[in-house]
C-alpha cells in the first residue's frame, strides 16, 4: 500500500470502492493523485496509457478486462465483504458443514457448478497449479538417477575391462605354461590383484546405491519439511493479517470514542492484539529453520531427556521402557516432543505418572506415551492437533504432528478420558533403527 505514495491512481467518479480506496490510503498516511473517470474501461484504459500508475476496481469486475489491457493485479485488498450461510444457532450444523465441504471441493474441480458459476459471471478459471519448487525437486531427483546410472555403466565398462584384460593373458600364459614357471607365478598375483580390484569396485557399487537411497530420502524429506514450512508461515500470516484488520477497526472506533473511559476499552483491545501478533512473530522466528536442514538420526531416548530438561517434571514418576532407538527426523524433533511432554505437565498435581514403551508391528514401530490423569475428551482427540487449538492454548501439538510427519512419522492421541493421556508415534520401518548396546 505505501508503494503508492505520489503516485497516480485512477478510480470512477462517485464509485464506493474509489471512496472506500481514499479512507483507506488516509489510515496509511498515503498521499496519491486521484485522476477520476466516468466508466470502468476509461480508468483501464488511462493506466494501459500511462495516464495513471494505478487503478482501483471491484476485485471481480477487473479479472477480465485487465487482462486485454494488458494489466496485472495487485495484493493490495481493502473493504472486504464476507458471504456466507447462516442457521439458527446449535441447528443444522451437518448442513453448514456439507455446504462448506462442497464448496472447498468445488473450488479445487474446473468442471464444478462453482467453477462454471465463477467462469460464467467472471471470466474466473479455476486450475490446479504445480508449484515452481516441484519442477526444481524433479530435476534434482532426475540429475541424481542420470549420475547413478552414469556410475553404473563405468564400473561396468572397467569391470568388463579388467575381465577382457585378464582372459587375455590367462590365454598367453597357458601357451607358456611348460617353460614359464616365473611368468605363471606372476600371473597369480595379478589374479589376485585383479580380484581385489574387483571386491573393491564392487563395494563402491554397494556404497553408491546406499549413498543414493539416502539422498532420496533426505531430499523427499526436505520437500516434504519445506510444504511445512509454507503452511505455517500461510496460517501465520492470515492471522496477522486478520489482527491488524481488527486493530485498523478498533483504532478508528477509539478515535471516534466520546470519554476517555470509553477510549481505554478499545486501547486495551488493541493492545491485545498487538500482543498476539508479537507472539505469532516469535512462534514464527523460533520455526523458521523447519526444512532448511536435512533430516538426521537421532537417538530417542537422548533427545527425549534433552526436551524434558525444559520442564519440570520432578513430582511425576517417570518410566522408559525403550531399547536404543534411532530416529531418521527433522532437526527440530525435540521441540515436537517437547510439545507432547508439555502437553502432560500442563494438566498439573492430577498426573503423578508418565511411562514410554514400544509396539513392534508389521512395517512400523510405535512408541506409547501415556500418563495418569484426566486425559483428553473424545471430542477434542483431533482438535488439539489443529491450529485453532494453538491459538488459544499455546500448545504446538499442531507443530509436532508437522515435524514428525515430514518423514513420513504419525501422531495421535488415544487414551480413554479419565485414564490419562496417551501419545501414539507411528514410526515406518525404513525411519528407525534398533542401536546394538556395546556392552
Amino acid at each position: 500500500m505505501t508503494d503508492l505514495e505520489g503516485k497516480r491512481v485512477a478510480m470512477v467518479s462517485g464509485s464506493s470502492s474509489g471512496i472506500g480506496f481514499r479512507d483507506y490510503a488516509e489510515k496509511f498516511g498515503v498521499c496519491a493523485t486521484y485522476v477520476e473517470k466516468n466508466t470502468p474501461e476509461e480508468i483501464l484504459d488511462a493506466v494501459a496509457n500511462g495516464e495513471a500508475d494505478a487503478l482501483v476496481v471491484y476485485n471481480s469486475a477487473g479479472q477480465d478486462e485487465m487482462k486485454k489491457h494488458g494489466l496485472i493485479a495487485t495484493p493490495v485488498m481493502f473493504n472486504p465483504s464476507s458471504f456466507g450461510f447462516a442457521v439458527l444457532k446449535g441447528k443444522n450444523q451437518d448442513l453448514i458443514s456439507a455446504i462448506d465441504t462442497s464448496i472447498a471441493k468445488g473450488k479445487k474441480d474446473p468442471s464444478s457448478w462453482y467453477s462454471q458459476s465463477m467462469q460464467r459471471w467472471y471470466g474466473i478459471q479455476a486450475e490446479e497449479i504445480i508449484p515452481a519448487w516441484f519442477w526444481w525437486g524433479l530435476l534434482g531427483v532426475s540429475s541424481l538417477a542420470f549420475l547413478f546410472v552414469s556410475m553404473s555403466y563405468l564400473l561396468k565398462r572397467e569391470v568388463s575391462r579388467k575381465t577382457a584384460e585378464l582372459k587375455r593373458q590367462n590365454e598367453e600364459l597357458q601357451r607358456e605354461v611348460f617353460n614359464r614357471v616365473r611368468a605363471e607365478k606372476e600371473l597369480s598375483i595379478k589374479n589376485e590383484e585383479i580380484r581385489a580390484a574387483y571386491n573393491q569396485l564392487s563395494a563402491m557399487d554397494e556404497e553408491l546405491k546406499k549413498n543414493y537411497n539416502e539422498l532420496i530420502k533426505s531430499d523427499s524429506a526436505l520437500i516434504q519439511a519445506r510444504k511445512k514450512l509454507n503452511l505455517l508461515n500461510t496460517l501465520i500470516g492470515q492471522d496477522i493479517r486478520n489482527a491488524f484488520f481488527h486493530l485498523s477497526g478498533f483504532i478508528q472506533i477509539s478515535k471516534e470514542s466520546e470519554s476517555l473511559d470509553e477510549a481505554k476499552v478499545y486501547f486495551e483491545r488493541e493492545e491485545s492484539i498487538l500482543q498476539s501478533v508479537q507472539e505469532k512473530l516469535s512462534f514464527a522466528e523460533k520455526y523458521q529453520n523447519l526444512g532448511i536442514k536435512q533430516p538426521r538420526w537421532q537417538n530417542f531416548v537422548y533427545v527425549l531427556l534433552s526436551a524434558v530438561s525444559h520442564l519440570d517434571l520432578s513430582h511425576l514418576t517417570r518410566t522408559i521402557e525403550l531399547p536404543e532407538i534411532e530416529i531418521y527426523a527433522d532437526p527440530l524433533f525435540e521441540d515436537a516432543l517437547l510439545a507432547l511432554m508439555d502437553t502432560i505437565a500442563r494438566h498439573g498435581s492430577v498426573v503423578s505418572k508418565i511411562r514410554l514403551w514400544s509396539q513392534n508391528n508389521a512395517g512400523f514401530l510405535t512408541i506409547i506415551i501415556e500418563s495418569d490423569g484426566p486425559g483428553i475428551p473424545y471430542h477434542e482427540k483431533e482438535e488439539i492437533f489443529k491450529w485453532e487449538y494453538v491459538r488459544t492454548s499455546g500448545i504446538s501439538l499442531f507443530l509436532a504432528r508437522e515435524i514428525l510427519s515430514i518423514t513420513g512419522m504419525t501422531l495421535q492421541e488415544t487414551g480413554k478420558p479419565g485414564e490419562g493421556i496417551r501419545f501414539e508415534i507411528t514410526i515406518p520401518e525404513s525411519e528407525y533403527r534398533i542401536v546394538e548396546s556395546k556392552e
